[in-house]
């Protein structure tokens, strides 16, 4: 026992030297997770920023608008102005309330440069009851009117340029600058309209004004510029067409007539024209200053989501190599000691004279106390190794508390578990979202302190995944100590033994991503209005054409009956007469009139006819009505399906689609279950390949003038799934598309007529939300076929099999 701790010491000392390297490295780790952390926190900043700026935008179009026709009012233009202004001011202020509802929910996440800007830009909300009264009195100049408008949109787009600041990826910080750009050139054309309002109306130009106005036009080429460079390829060939547009052409001829005739007036130009042109210009660059934002909150969210996982992997990988770290200097420090070839009473002899200063730095020779069993001494460099080892010591738990420090500052929770499932250590993270204390979680079975469905799919993988030792990684909807439920990425890994192999503990990382999976469904929610909003026109058609004849025919009886009023008060008449017994020729020739212009003959042919296409007319329209309430079906949890009614109901939504182009032809299996899915997004899918099916065709055929193409949509039942196919007869895919066409964002429709989503989408919630298939079978020339394949034995409630591994069942 006398020798036993120095050599224990002596033992600790060699791991260290040989840990050092290696805690090296992990310094450099540590150093990268830091760095890691700052970009997550970056690309939290950019989603917040990017959700708001959508709100800014659509606030700074409405106060463009708001700016013209000021300017059209001040300038005594007409009384079309005076009409529209009030309008206007309303569309003004329901912008602005729904601007306050996103800043009211979101306040607490800005930082303070983010908050000073607001307050500054809301400082000139306070002037806007002021102003407008000044407006409508006509009190106040429309020079500054337009000032006072354009330096709230400035301070607005202060608060945009925030996004340029933020240093990320390259793609998205291009995707930052197309769109700021994009804003201020948009800024500047309604600086443009507001300018020109006035100058039209009064038939000159006010001192400066020209200058004025060249600037404009100027900043207005140079921010257009400045987009095209940055833009993505498919918003460049967006705004190229969009310059095509009547309205820019009549516009850029309104500009030139204003410049070239600057110094003599006499314009000719009414500013009514000039202003709904402008504005027919600007609505439309509204609608690409909408996708730019879609695309800039999508890509905003996709990095944020990269920066979390490569954070969440670090931090895994950091642990891991502390464990790796540990085994290693055991390993050395065993290996060392038994080269050493010195019994511990021996190296403590040494030690004792190397503190005493008997022996020096010089080597020492050593050799078996009993002279017996050893062949050759080793020379041993003893007194350097213990003069060096306490320093190296004390840098190596430096290292260790950084580390460590690392672990307790991210911002992600941490959570190690032992074999048994029990928590073994929680990071500061995890205790504050879990509002729990550390003497409270350790020991315990992560199922104990948060409220689950232990039955769910989710809690099932994980179970297997543990019992197989495997990574798992998926999302958990859990009920907190204070009752509110939390979307929750784990990712779990496990920790083996290095000489065994059998898992020792659990690292889980875990994540609250609430906030993203409210973001995303309202995106997608955001995607099937579109979709919808694509499909009114052709639905209003739909429902137009039997409601025409159904109004025709009404008109038809309507006159009928009235004409046989006539008939029957004449024949009334007549039967009156004749019950007298003296017939007046005047009543007899009354009642042929009347029954001769009721054209009862006519009518007995036309009007039964009438009352069934009327009928017929009331039946398509509740057919129609009925396809739309179905296709927007509101269930957000999975529900059992008639998979053929559902299909049909989105074919009659998309008939017009489709209709002038091709034939539908179905092929449903009235045998097949009802299938569990969840309604509205299944739906969506549906509509989406047949609305690609429709285009597909229509590339082949044009317009349907020289023959229509064909969709097949067939059902079946295939062992335990249910499989739905879509086919079209269009001109198919080679193989390089077929590959990518599951990606997002990527098309090969003309620019503007597709977001490159829809498949996207399909792949998302076919896969990963009901666990089935998607395929696609096309060539060149031979028509494409996609094919879905649902399980038929999931369940509705989220459930799955349990498992009997030890422990998942205490991991649950």
């Amino acid at each position: 026992m006398k020798h036993s701790l120095p050599t224990l010491r002596l033992s600790h000392r060699l791991a260290v030297m040989l840990m050092l390297p290696i805690l090296g490295l992990l310094w450099f780790a540590q150093s990268e997770m830091r760095t890691l952390s700052s970009l997550r926190t970056q690309s939290r900043t950019a989603v917040d920023l990017a959700v708001l700026s959508a709100d800014l935008s659509a606030v700074l179009h409405e106060l463009q608008q708001e700016r013209g026709l000021s300017a059209g009012y001040l300038s005594g233009a007409g009384d079309w102005f005076d009409t529209a202004l009030p309008a206007q001011k309303l569309k003004t202020d329901r912008a602005l309330a729904e601007l306050d509802i996103r800043v009211n929910a979101t306040a607490e996440s800005f930082d303070a440069t983010l908050r000073n800007r607001m307050a500054a830009a809301f400082l000139n909300r306070d002037k806007l009851a002021k102003q407008r009264a000044s407006v409508l009195a006509r009190e106040i100049k429309g020079q500054e009117a337009l000032e006072y408008y354009s330096s709230w949109s400035t301070a607005l787009l202060d608060i945009i340029d925030l996004l340029g600041e933020l240093r990320l990826s390259t793609t998205f910080n291009k995707d930052v600058a197309s769109f700021v750009n994009f804003l201020h050139a948009k800024e500047f054309g309604g600086i443009e309209r507001a300018i020109l309002v006035t100058i039209f109306a009064d038939d000159s130009f006010d001192p400066g004004a020209y200058e004025h106005l060249r600037t404009v036009i100027a900043a207005q080429t140079i921010y257009f510029s400045m987009f095209q460079k940055h833009a993505h390829e498919k918003f460049r060939g967006i705004h190229r067409n969009l310059v095509l547009d009547p309205s820019f052409k009549k516009t850029a001829r309104m500009r030139r007539v204003a410049l070239n005739n600057a110094a003599i007036g006499n314009f000719r130009i009414n500013p009514e024209t000039w202003y709904a042109m402008q504005t027919q210009k600007l609505n439309q660059l509204r609608k690409v200053e909408v996708i730019l934002t879609t695309d800039l909150k999508l890509n905003a969210i996709a990095t944020f989501d990269r920066a979390s996982s490569r954070l969440a992997v670090g931090a895994v990988v950091i642990l891991t190599l502390i464990g790796i770290v540990i085994l290693l200097a055991v390993l050395m420090t065993r290996r060392i000691l038994q080269q050493l070839g010195a019994d511990p009473a021996e190296l403590f002899r040494i030690a004792e004279a190397i503190a005493g200063k008997k022996i020096g730095g010089d080597p020492v020779v050593t050799g078996p106390s009993t002279g017996a069993g050893r062949d050759q001494c080793e020379k041993i460099s003893l007194a350097s190794v213990l003069q060096n080892t306490q320093a190296e010591l004390r840098q190596s738990i430096q290292s260790l508390q950084r580390l460590a420090t690392a672990v307790e500052s991210a911002a992600e929770g941490v959570v190690i578990l032992d074999a048994n499932a029990c928590i073994e250590y929680v990071n500061p993270a995890f205790l504050r979202y879990t509002q729990y204390t550390a003497e409270e979680i350790i020991g315990r079975r992560p199922g104990e302190i948060a409220k689950q469905d232990s039955d769910s799919e989710e809690i099932a993988r994980l179970r297997a995944a543990m019992t197989a030792g495997q990574p798992w990684s998926g999302i958990l909807h859990i009920e907190r100590r204070d009752g509110r439920m939390h979307d929750e990425e784990h990712t779990v890994s496990p920790i083996r033994d290095a000489e065994s192999g059998h898992v020792t503990n659990y690292v889980s990382i875990v994540r609250d991503v609430t906030d993203r999976i409210q973001m995303e469904r309202q995106l997608r929610q955001a995607q099937k209005l579109e979709s919808i909003g694509q499909l009114a026109a052709g639905i209003a058609h739909e429902i137009n054409t039997p409601t025409q004849y159904v109004s025709d025919n009404t008109v038809f009886l309507q006159r009928a009956f009235a004409g046989l009023i006539d008939a029957v008060a004449a024949g009334n008449v007549l039967l009156e007469t004749a019950r007298t017994g003296h017939v007046d020729d005047d009543a007899i020739t009354t009642a042929e009139a009347a029954f001769k212009k009721a054209k009862l003959d006519f009518l007995q042919k036309q009007v039964p006819p009438a009352f069934e296409q009327s009928l017929e007319g009331l039946e398509q329209v509740s057919r129609i009505v009925s396809a739309m309430k179905e296709f927007s079906h509101p269930a957000q949890d999975k529900t059992r399906l008639d998979l053929n009614r559902a299909i049909q109901s989105t074919i009659t939504v998309a008939r017009n689609e489709w209709k002038y182009v091709a034939e539908m032809h179905t092929e449903f299996d009235e045998s097949l279950p009802l299938v569990p899915c969840l309604p509205g997004e299944f739906n969506q899918v549906i509509l989406n390949i047949i609305v690609n099916a429709a285009h597909a065709i229509s590339d082949v055929v044009g317009d349907g003038g020289d023959g229509r193409g064909q969709i097949t949509v067939t059902t079946r039942q295939i062992d335990d799934f249910a499989e739905v196919r879509i086919g079209d007869t269009g001109a198919g895919m080679p193989e390089d598309v077929r590959a990518r066409i599951f990606d997002a964002f990527f098309t090969t429709k003309a620019v503007g007529k597709g977001t490159g989503q829809g498949l996207a989408i399909a792949y998302n919630v076919i896969v990963e939300k009901h666990g089935g298939t998607i395929d696609v079978e096309s060539a060149p020339g031979q028509g494409t076929t996609f094919i879905l394949r649902l399980p038929l034995n999931a369940t509705t409630d989220g459930s799955g099999s349990d498992t009997d591994a030890d422990a998942g069942e205490r991991a649950a």
